[in-house]
């Protein structure tokens, strides 16, 4: 386990210990890219973090987090994005809909 440090832009961050658990890097093309990282503290919480990263002199890099236990929480977080659906299938979690 090491221990992190996760920015929030305009919020506090979060400081634990744990270990990374899943993560994609999406290029947008636009001198941007979106970072999901997932990790899992030592006390079993789900650290949601996505930072949009930008190589433009005039904009600012953006970093947003959750801390969560629930899978429900996540989606709302990160949506269904190919990206979010890659970390949800490294995590195991299934986000389809089961219609019956």
């Amino acid at each position: 386990m090491e221990t992190y440090n996760v920015q929030i832009t305009g919020k506090r961050d979060f400081v634990f210990t744990g270990d990374e658990i899943a993560s994609d890097t999406t290029e947008t093309g636009t001198g941007t890219k979106q970072v999901i990282r997932v990790y899992k503290t030592e006390k079993g919480l789900f650290v949601v973090s996505k930072d949009y990263l930008t190589q433009w002199a005039n904009d600012k890099d953006k970093y947003d987090a959750i801390a969560t236990r629930e899978n429900e929480e996540i989606f709302g977080f990160l949506g269904f994005s190919d990206a979010a659906k890659n970390v949800y299938y490294q995590l195991g979690i299934d986000s389809t809909i089961h219609l019956k």
